[in-house]
């Protein structure tokens, strides 16, 4: 008879720079292997049957192929278990590469950043922010700053740590997206790209235009079933809304997604508009006949609209011309200073490779602005200046 539930000791330890991982389990080859990939350490291995011993550890996808290692009794865990213990066990790796806890406390910063005050300042916020609970998606896109600056490893290692309370969050999709952004092979991208895919499906699915939109952003195309409910859903869905399913079709080579997306840069409703520019930004290589729509729209957007500062931000980006002489970098450096918290961070990312070190310093005033997204905003461009050395 086996308990519903069973707690487990889970270790690691180092010894100089190698790392050792003990599960109490007959661990599968694929568990360690996965262990040594995502580790912080150069080398790292597993102790099977350590701190006590629970019987085989299958893989769920072992548990499909059946096995004398997945019959009960001589396995006594969910299916799952391996997608429980792995997390914790990285998290375990990372507290001992950073020589702390893992939680909400903040990672020391890079060496390169100690000795500017306001960098630490910049960096202690975003892990903040992405520690905080109640932050909503601000959390989500402090972590994809830090994951754009170069610390995807230490933001995956505290995703996976936290596993089970972003999945059981309206965040959900934003975590998958981050992790998928930052995998380290393709089979681990494909774990992520999947789950976001089976709610892109998920007719019921209260984040599905979240779990689309993530795929666009991925930059992932789809096939079969994923394809076939996209499709339908660019159909039942509000105009501004269809833009994302669009966006994946056209990714997927399907021209329903690509005229999709050219009746929302010519739509007479500013916030359709405003949508198909958000999408527009985000592709590499621009077709012709969409960069021609583009140009036609920054000739015409008026300042006043809702529309406006995307269409800047892709005009720019995509250096379409010939169009206005407002279209220049200067007005969008006057739009950043005057717009809410989440436009500003969407110009961010089209701004902040002109950046010098210069005119980031007067970015440090944001900091701690009561908008979130001014905030990850400016500490996200401040830390794209100064660690380019620019």
């Amino acid at each position: 008879q086996w308990p519903a539930t069973v707690k487990i000791i889970l270790q690691a330890f180092r010894v100089g720079e190698l790392a050792v991982a003990a599960i109490p389990f007959e661990v599968f080859t694929e568990t360690g292997l996965e262990l040594k990939a995502r580790s912080p350490f150069k080398d790292t291995f597993t102790i099977e049957l350590a701190n006590g011993g629970y019987a085989y550890l299958p893989t769920p996808e072992q548990h499909e192929l059946g096995g004398y290692e997945t019959w009960l009794g001589t396995n006594r865990v969910e299916k799952e278990a391996t997608r429980k213990i792995v997390p914790q066990v990285l998290a375990l790796l990372s507290q001992l590469q950073a020589g702390g806890p893992v939680g909400p406390v903040v990672p020391p910063p890079p060496a390169a950043m100690r000795a500017s005050a306001s960098a630490v300042q910049a960096w202690e916020m975003l892990w903040r922010t992405m520690a905080e609970r109640d932050a909503g998606w601000s959390r989500i896109h402090a972590a994809e700053a830090l994951s754009h600056l170069g610390h995807g490893t230490a933001v995956g290692l505290r995703l996976a740590a936290e596993l089970p309370a972003w999945e059981s969050s309206p965040q959900r999709i934003g975590a998958w997206r981050v992790l998928a952004a930052g995998a380290t092979s393709t089979a681990e991208r494909r774990r992520w790209v999947e789950r976001i895919e089976q709610v892109g499906r998920d007719p019921a699915a209260a984040d599905r235009l979240q779990a689309v939109e993530s795929l666009g952003k991925l930059g992932e195309g789809v096939t079969g079933a994923t394809l076939a409910a996209v499709r339908a859903y660019a159909a039942a869905i509000p105009a501004a809304d269809a833009l994302f399913p669009f966006w994946v079709l056209h990714l997927s080579g399907d021209p329903a997604g690509t005229r999709g997306l050219l009746t929302g840069l010519g739509a007479t409703d500013p916030a359709v508009r405003r949508r198909a520019a958000f999408v527009v930004r985000r592709l590499s290589p621009l077709p012709a006949e969409m960069k021609a729509a583009l140009t036609l729209l920054a000739r015409n957007e008026l300042p006043a609209t809702v529309a406006y500062p995307y269409v800047l931000a892709a005009a720019l980006a995509h250096e379409v011309g010939p169009v206005r002489p407002e279209v220049s970098w200067a007005e969008l450096d006057r739009v950043w200073a005057a717009a809410p918290g989440p436009v500003r961070l969407e110009l961010s990312q089209v701004l902040m490779p002109r950046l010098t070190r210069a005119t980031a310093d007067g970015l440090a005033i944001h900091f701690t602005a009561a908008e979130p997204g001014t905030r990850i905003a400016a500490a996200w461009s401040f830390l794209y200046a100064l660690e380019r050395g620019r």
